[in-house]
């Protein structure tokens, strides 16, 4: 009988034994038996939970039919090196009864040309599946425990990372890799300040720096992974119903791995770049320099921007002519010579004055500690639901502890957010002459400054009369000083 020999060596078992000593196990049951070996076929590194028809070495010699006709059966080592899943493992066996096959355990000796054969099959594909069941779950149980205390539990090490001997314990911590890690906050703080990600990698590809997969090309997309994502604060994520969750610990605040490479405040000013980057661009709209500033001093309707397409110059017209009641007979005003008329008439009043800047200055609260402990109860509060007794009572000392905390920043240590005026050192006509329009008009109307103006209509024989009247309210002539 022609055979097909089968090894696999599984990356989730505790214990394997090597691809060789199955080869030479194999090898000798087809000697003693009087059968010729085909090929040998090895799958290393490929769990026992993926289907035979998928894996990158077995497959094959079952989907192409030229392979499936050279063997009259598939000899493993155990059942479990062909598959430790009971589904699979019936797959397995329709295949073989619809191409005439036969499967073999050299160690476990059962015949599945006879019923009591195929029981026997069946049995040990149960008990296969529940070993690699049981390995998963003693893994997923050490992975958890590894990231309680802090340690690195393998794997693909974090970009900007690197694992090194734990020098309180055994195992591995992760600690910032000191090259890789000035490349993150780098990035960070590039795309924080709005620069674009595609700008970013471009960059990072031109000056030959590796990617976090080892590639040497940058793309946008994995700009924007590594700052969405939350590993560079030294944090844990992990896929839960194919979304990404932040793990927690036992008092449900995020459960810490790693110091963080880029600060809190950092990581979220990226990541609002990011979300504005996403929104959609608006049209750019040309603002005249004065709207909302200049009306008609004929019959006080606000003027507006007003082109007639043939020349890059433009006109203030007043809005009341399109208005029925109104149809004001005002002129359009040239926009050039009523700039110029405003700011000689503000220059005129207060540009000797000292000019104070109005700056910001932020609240000090506890905002983000507060938002945290929120957090932290409500994930509490949905674990303790499914608590036991005593496990319930820690979890609801734990939930005390930060609603006491949370009540005491609440009431205390608070100060608003507010304003103060700060001496800039230059006056209103150095000021004048470094800012644009738009820096000006933007003053002017946190002044509550207006102006009204009328020209009388010009005609060849005269050009139009100006009237042009600075509304500068006595109240704000000394609070002007302050903005």
């Amino acid at each position: 009988m022609r055979i097909l020999g089968y090894g696999r060596l599984s990356r989730d078992a505790e214990e394997s034994t090597s691809i060789e000593r199955q080869r030479e196990a194999i090898e000798a049951w087809a000697l003693a038996n009087g059968h010729t070996m085909v090929e040998f076929v090895p799958d290393v590194d490929v769990s026992g939970s993926i289907h035979p028809e998928e894996r990158r070495e077995l497959g094959p010699w079952l989907t192409d039919p030229l392979k499936a006709d050279s063997y009259d059966a598939i000899v493993a080592y155990r059942l479990d090196r062909v598959s430790r899943r009971l589904f699979h493992t019936v797959d397995m066996l329709k295949w073989a009864d619809a191409h005439g096959k036969t499967l073999v355990s050299v160690t476990e000796g059962f015949d599945l040309s006879t019923p009591l054969g195929r029981m026997f099959f069946a049995i040990i594909a149960v008990i296969a599946e529940g070993e690699l069941e049981a390995i998963r779950s003693r893994a997923r149980d050490s992975f958890q425990q590894l990231q309680k205390v802090g340690r690195w539990r393998g794997g693909s090490v974090p970009y900007g990372y690197r694992a090194v001997r734990n020098p309180n314990g055994d195992g591995y911590v992760l600690e910032p890799d000191p090259e890789t890690s000035t490349i993150v906050q780098e990035i960070f703080t590039r795309v924080a300040k709005g620069e674009p990600r595609l700008a970013v990698a471009a960059d990072l590809t031109k000056r030959g720096l590796v990617t976090p997969q080892g590639k040497k090309g940058w793309t946008g997309p994995s700009i924007k992974v590594m700052v969405t994502r939350k590993a560079a604060l030294g944090q844990i994520e992990s896929k839960q119903d194919g979304l990404l969750v932040l793990l927690r610990d036992e008092h449900g605040l995020p459960l810490q791995r790693a110091d963080p490479i880029v600060t809190t405040e950092l990581w979220k000013q990226a990541n609002e770049a990011v979300r504005d980057a996403a929104r959609p661009l608006k049209r750019a709209r040309q603002t005249a320099p004065l709207l909302r500033l200049v009306y008609c001093a004929k019959c006080d309707e606000p003027l507006y921007r007003f082109s007639n397409g043939h020349s890059k110059d433009f006109f203030y017209r007043c809005s009341g002519k399109t208005v029925r009641y109104n149809a004001c007979t005002s002129t359009p005003v040239p926009a050039e010579g009523l700039h110029r008329y405003v700011e000689d008439l503000f220059l005129d009043e207060v540009g000797d004055a000292p000019r104070r800047e109005r700056v910001f200055v932020p609240g000090e609260d506890n905002t983000e500690r507060m938002t945290e402990l929120r957090e932290a109860i409500r994930a509490l509060t949905e674990r303790q639901t499914n608590a036991g007794p005593v496990q319930a009572e820690i979890i609801q000392e734990t939930i005390t502890s930060h609603e006491t905390e949370y009540a005491a920043l609440a009431t205390v240590g608070i100060r608003k957010a507010r304003y103060e005026y700060r001496e800039t050192g230059e006056t209103w006509t150095a000021w004048w002459k470094r800012t644009t329009w738009d820096e000006r008009r933007t003053v002017l109307l946190n002044a509550g400054i207006s102006v009204k103006v009328l020209l009388e209509r010009p005609n060849r024989f005269q050009p139009g009369a100006w009237t042009v009247n600075l509304d500068l309210p006595t109240s704000l002539r000394e609070s002007l000083e302050r903005l």
